[in-house]
Formats: C-alpha cells, sequence, structure tokens
C-alpha cells in the first residue's frame, strides 16, 4: 500500500467548509468501522463526551443505538448542548470512547442524550479492548490548532511508522487510519481483556513507537493506552483555539479503511511492546537531565525528555499558577487528571505536587486514592509512610511518638486523618508552608505534647 494513503494531508477548502462543524456521512462511516462488533443491547455501549476545562463541564451520554448516536453527534457538534449564552453551555470537540463500555451505564440518565454529568465511564468500565490508538500529534502550545507545517511533520511522523509496524509483522488490514483534524490517527484492531496486562502490553507499544519514529516536534502520544480512551468524534470539526489563518481548524475523519478490518494477533504486539525503552526518553542521556533550581523551562524538558510520566502543560488555574502539568494517577488508570505538578509565580517556584503516588515527586497525593506522602525531592525517591513524619521528630531530640506507628499506608482512612489533624507539620509541608513556620509549629507541638506527657490518641 502507499504510505500516505493511511492519512493524507486535508485542510478546509474554503470558507463554508471552515464553518461546517460536522459531516454526518464521515461520523455514520466511521460509527460503522469503529463500533461494528460492540454488542449493543448485550451488554454493550458507547458513550460521547464533549468537555469546557475552562468552565470544569462535562456533557456526556451512553448510547445503544447507534443511529441516534450519529445524530447526537453531528446536532452537539454544530450546536453545542446547553443553553446558549448561559454558562451551562458547551459547543466545543467531541469524543467518543474508543472501547465498548458496560451497558449498566445506560441507566446513569436517560439512554442515547446528551446532558451534563458529575461522572464519566471510567476505565474498569470499559468491557474489553476493540482498538488501540495510536495518535501522532505536532507537539506546541495547548490550547491552539497546528498550522501546516506542524500538521506536516505529523504526517511525515506516520508515515515513517507505518512501515516500522509492517517490518514487525503488522499488515494493513489490521488497522484503520485518519486524521485527529490537528495530528494522524491509526488505531489498530485488537481483541484484548480489559486488565492489567493489556494496559502495561499497550503501555509499551506506545513507549516503543516514540523510541522508533517520536520526534522532538512530534510525539506519540503516551497517554492513550487506557481502556476507556475517549478520542476525536470522526467527522466533527477539531475546534483548539480561535480558527484563524495560521492556525484552522480541520475536519477529522477517517481516511484510510481496508475492505476488511482483521484482528492483529498479540505476538505482534508484545513484540513492539519488547522494544521499549527502560525509564525515561532514551534519546537523552541521564547525566543530561535538567537540574533544579526549577524552571518553567527546565521543568518542562524534564518532563517531556528525561521522564516517562506523559504528563501534559496546562495553564494554571489560579492567580499565582504559571502552569500546571497534569497527567494519570499510578495507582489507578481511570483517575485522568490526578498527577500534578504546579509552577508558581513567587519567586518562580515549583509547588511538588505529583497526585498519584510516583517515585519522583515533592507531596505527593490522589484525591480519589486518598494517597499523601512526602518526597525528597523533584527526582528523589518518595519516603515510607510514617518515616518523613519520624524523622521530624527525630531532628529535634524528641521521643519517638508510637501514635505515628498508624502511619504505615496513608492510603488508609485513619492514618491519613492522624497525619492531617495531630501532625501539623505534616500539614505545613503539605501546603508548601515556609520552613521557619514549620519549625515554629513543630515546637509548640512538642511542648503541648512534653505538658500533656503523652501523645493525643
Amino acid at each position: 500500500m502507499e504510505i500516505h494513503s493511511v492519512c493524507p494531508e486535508t485542510s478546509p477548502s474554503g470558507a463554508e467548509n471552515d464553518l461546517k462543524l460536522y459531516n454526518l456521512k464521515e461520523i455514520r462511516k466511521a460509527i460503522a468501522v469503529l463500533f461494528s462488533d460492540v454488542h449493543l443491547g448485550a451488554g454493550e455501549c458507547i458513550e460521547v463526551r464533549l468537555l469546557d476545562k475552562r468552565k470544569k463541564l462535562v456533557v456526556s451520554g451512553w448510547f445503544d443505538d447507534l443511529d441516534l448516536l450519529a445524530k447526537r453527534v453531528a446536532l452537539a457538534a454544530r450546536d453545542g448542548v446547553g443553553s446558549p449564552g448561559s454558562y451551562r453551555f458547551i459547543q466545543d470537540n467531541v469524543y467518543w470512547t474508543v472501547n465498548p463500555i458496560n451497558d449498566a451505564l445506560l441507566s446513569r440518565q436517560p439512554k442515547n442524550i446528551l446532558d451534563f454529568v458529575s461522572e464519566n465511564s471510567s476505565d474498569n468500565n470499559a468491557t474489553r479492548r476493540c482498538w488501540f490508538p495510536i495518535d501522532v500529534d505536532p507537539i506546541r502550545p495547548s490550547g491552539v490548532s497546528a498550522t501546516k507545517e506542524e500538521r506536516k511533520l505529523a504526517l511525515d511522523v506516520i508515515n515513517t511508522m507505518v512501515p516500522k509496524l509492517e517490518e514487525l509483522g503488522f499488515t494493513d488490514n489490521m488497522y484503520v487510519g485518519g486524521t485527529s483534524g490537528n495530528g494522524f490517527h491509526c488505531l489498530i484492531r485488537v481483541d484484548l481483556p480489559n486488565d492489567d496486562d493489556s494496559r502495561d502490553l499497550l503501555r509499551d507499544c506506545l513507549k516503543s513507537l516514540n523510541m522508533l519514529v517520536g520526534t522532538a516536534k512530534v510525539e506519540i502520544d503516551p497517554k492513550v493506552f487506557n481502556a476507556a480512551r475517549i478520542i476525536k468524534a470522526y467527522g466533527t470539526m477539531a475546534r483548539k483555539g480561535v480558527n484563524d489563518e495560521k492556525r484552522p481548524w480541520h475536519m477529522s475523519k477517517l481516511t484510510y479503511i481496508p475492505e476488511q478490518v482483521e484482528v492483529a494477533p498479540r505476538e505482534l504486539l508484545e513484540k513492539l511492546a519488547a522494544l521499549a525503552p527502560k525509564g525515561g526518553n532514551p534519546k537523552r542521556a541521564v547525566e543530561d537531565k535538567p537540574q533544579g533550581p526549577w524552571t518553567e523551562e527546565n521543568l518542562q524538558k524534564y518532563i517531556a525528555e528525561g521522564t516517562d510520566w506523559g504528563c501534559v502543560r496546562r495553564d494554571g488555574k489560579k492567580a499565582n499558577e504559571v502552569c500546571q502539568w497534569i497527567g494519570r494517577c499510578v495507582n489507578d488508570d481511570t483517575h485522568d487528571d490526578a498527577a500534578i505538578i504546579r509552577m508558581r509565580t513567587a519567586k518562580h517556584t515549583v509547588d511538588l505536587v505529583r497526585r498519584g503516588s510516583l517515585e519522583v515527586c515533592g507531596i505527593v497525593s490522589c484525591g480519589p486514592c486518598d494517597r499523601r506522602e512526602i518526597g525528597d525531592e523533584l527526582d528523589g525517591h518518595v519516603c515510607q509512610s510514617g518515616q518523613d513524619l519520624m524523622k521530624v521528630f527525630a531532628d529535634r531530640d524528641a521521643k519517638p511518638a508510637a501514635a505515628l506507628d498508624h502511619g504505615e499506608d496513608r492510603g488508609h482512612t485513619r492514618s491519613g486523618l492522624f497525619a492531617a489533624d495531630v501532625d501539623p507539620v505534616f500539614s505545613a509541608q503539605r501546603y508548601a508552608a515556609h520552613g521557619v513556620f514549620r519549625q515554629v509549629v513543630a515546637k509548640f507541638q512538642f511542648r503541648i505534647f512534653e505538658e500533656a506527657g503523652q501523645f493525643l490518641p
């Protein structure tokens, strides 16, 4: 096959195409390909989703009727969802789950409609894995569409990737291809259970592809291995930022569909995954990793080139925040936005927060996991629960606190409450208070303990 036929360069051909926000024919074509094997009415359904991150609003719907799914996607792309002019209104990119979802979620709200929700499909709601999405995206500032030049770079990467897959034994009838609007997609047909082994297998496949074809300007998105992954609803406009001449919006669509799609054997995926590098980016030597003091630039470089965290940079949400890096909780893949490293404006300091209990961070926590730990430094070892607190006491010649023995696992509700309520030193560190304040609080705490003659229960 011709390599370029997987994802040919496409662009709107005039103002009329720019303004048309959907193509019902393309939507239906994609649905027929992606969801032909979904057991509708027999335990499975598909979720459609729209997000407004600025408003923190999410719209979702669970569908067991593919015709209604197509129509709702088109209407959402054209008209949005909610009351126009009000806060509760979203008209943005439209996504759908690439794998089937447990149809018990049809009962969360009336089925086959879109509405505002507080919960989406999580990874444990996916019944199985039918597709392995590969997202080739040009690296650019967040919140903007790709330029023609950036899209061409992404096209070059995916056209380099296809022969690499074929060298490993993948054939051109094992995947479909298309454009997400700003980048390009290759979706490999798979038949895998939704379990940890499958998750780790596909994660390593993405690492391998990044090593093989990723560049400094185009990456293979390392985060799309989770089972409940959403991808662009093909046939809808990719609308990031302002639709202008330099960074125009583009229609997403499937552009390569073989006559008959075959399932890629697991053995081929394992062969690809075996090429995955261990640890961070193999193209960057360990000794070349940026070091503190941390600025936005060298921290971004460290995350992108020296780790495999897969964090995404976002603008800060508070007045004193420069930016955040968001990733996936390593304890629970269903916590999509659980990982955070914050860069604050005060002296350009880094609030070393990574929610998800990684082995590299300052303060580690994930709200849904109820985990809170303290680490030595950004690239340091995270202390075992309790050890960090005991060190605070030992440094001040205090008697060991038997109560701290409860800190074996701060994921436990009792130990989490104890650490937060009884030990203000921990709370001060958790909220990045000044070191002097922490010492004053600690001394005041010990004086109370000495006078009472015992620790709090």
